[in-house]
């Protein structure tokens, strides 16, 4: 892993706003980026659709 995304950039990359943040990881390499375990448990929160019961 080269990148930990904080929950900021992470925000930005689920609401695609700004543009540029999303774009940057559309060109990163599988398992070049990640998240720490609070991070994912507060994007959760925040964004209800991305809780792990939903995906299916």
């Amino acid at each position: 892993m080269r990148y930990l995304l904080d929950t900021s950039i992470c925000v930005y990359i689920v609401k695609k706003s700004p543009e540029k943040v999303f774009t940057r990881l559309r060109r990163f390499e599988f398992g070049e980026a990640g998240i720490f375990a609070i991070t994912f448990s507060e994007l959760q929160y925040e964004f209800p659709e991305l809780r792990v019961e939903n995906w299916a």
